[in-house]
């Protein structure tokens, strides 16, 4: 679904224009990212000394929230 979206877009997306669309394609992204990273890797020793988001995951955690903090 996120290729098929990303191949459907007409034109690419521009830095100055706000689009809702690419901002959920990076979450998704994001989230598919994580959710591979941890299952290829040994997270399960990090989720007591970490506290990760549920949605994006450990990995992304920082980057994807830090603007709300």
């Amino acid at each position: 679904d996120i290729l098929y979206t990303i191949v459907q877009m007409k034109t690419p997306p521009h830095p100055s224009v706000g689009d809702v669309k690419v901002h959920t394609l990076h979450s998704l992204a994001a989230s598919l990212s994580a959710s591979i990273y941890q299952a290829l890797c040994d997270s399960h020793s990090y989720s007591s000394q970490t506290e990760g988001n549920q949605f994006t995951g450990m990995a992304y955690q920082g980057l994807l929230l830090s603007d709300r903090r």
